[in-house]
């Protein structure tokens, strides 16, 4: 069962690791409803909010490929 899942990103480093994200988030681009990313350019940061349409499992396996990358951290909330 699908539900609407809402995830937020925290990249450390941004410049450095956003190549990598990005090849994630388009793997699962067909499941992702609205993105939006924040930078924070004093500190090199930044922060993507997503709005998914996503089963249990998806939602999973798409936060354990993201949190593989060193320097991203994940949280996300089922509706």
């Amino acid at each position: 069962m699908e539900h609407l899942t809402i995830m937020g990103l925290r990249l450390d480093h941004r410049k450095d690791i956003a190549p990598k994200v990005q090849e994630v988030l388009t793997r699962y681009g067909d499941r992702i409803l609205c993105r939006m990313g924040l930078p924070d350019p004093a500190k090199e940061d930044g922060i993507i909010t997503l709005y998914m349409n996503t089963s249990v499992q998806e939602t999973e396996e798409f936060s354990r490929e993201l949190t593989a990358i060193d320097g991203v951290s994940v949280s996300h909330m089922r509706i």
